[in-house]
């Protein structure tokens, strides 16, 4: 949508994509397990719009030339606070002050490498407990690790804050859709340690080990693509086109 709202602007046709902001009174708010979700939103400081607020973000939107908006009830302070030094430049000038960013167990990376190999599954493991438990408000303790994600409560909002926070300290590009295509912290946990490399005695072969010739293609399997980061479908994709 935003690709073809940018495309209309840009061929003088109007067009406009909203991203939007939670919303108290309608949309996924009635849904079961959308409390959780408001709270997961509210951590970094977006909270639920009125739909009067909602709509008068869409008359304020229509009104300017843009093919992308963002519509959202946002405290830039605590956000500023929530992403520290890793605050994306295009919110910059909405954070009204400069914050130090601190995470919780920022330095698990550095953990690990030095932990012997039998040790890091365990690590990593612990270290998702927490991440689930944080964004589910919940207690660690409470937290099965072979206990499918959804059966915990975990919705499609949840997932993409606990892929955040992944990716944050674990200095690890995670797609969004991980929990779903790994959906326990047991089978997570392993995908992740795939990911960083850190399965002792198992190499991961490149994409491109299957090619021989030019004119010799091998399509990844499902299953292998599951697997893949949005990075990885991408280059398979792309290679696959190229040699044929």
């Amino acid at each position: 949508m935003d690709g073809l709202a940018t495309m209309r602007r840009v061929s003088g046709l109007a067009g406009t994509s909203i991203q939007w902001g939670p919303w108290k009174d309608a949309g996924m708010i009635r849904e079961a397990g959308a409390k959780r979700s408001l709270l997961a939103w509210a951590e970094p400081g977006i909270g639920a719009m009125s739909l009067g607020m909602s709509l008068d973000g869409v008359h304020r939107s229509l009104a300017q030339p843009i093919p992308v908006a963002f519509i959202a009830r946002v405290d830039w302070k605590r956000f500023g606070r929530f992403f520290g030094s890793k605050l994306p430049s295009v919110f910059s000038l909405l954070v009204e002050s400069a914050v130090e960013y601190s995470p919780q167990e920022c330095d698990v990376k550095k953990q690990l490498a030095e932990l012997a190999p039998q040790e890091r599954a365990a690590r990593i493991e612990s270290h998702l407990k927490n991440i689930v438990a944080a964004v589910l408000r919940s207690k660690t303790s409470r937290i099965d690790a072979r206990s499918r994600f959804g059966s915990m409560g975990v919705d499609s909002l949840m997932s993409v804050e606990i892929a955040r926070r992944l990716t944050e300290t674990l200095d690890l590009r995670v797609p969004v859709t991980v929990v779903f295509n790994f959906p326990s912290v047991e089978v997570l946990t392993q995908e992740l340690m795939r990911r960083m490399d850190l399965q002792a005695g198992v190499a991961t072969p490149p994409l491109s080990s299957g090619i021989e010739h030019p004119q010799a293609v091998i399509t990844p399997s499902l299953s292998a693509i599951v697997q893949m980061s949005e990075d990885e479908a991408l280059q398979s994709i792309l290679n696959v086109g190229e040699a044929q």
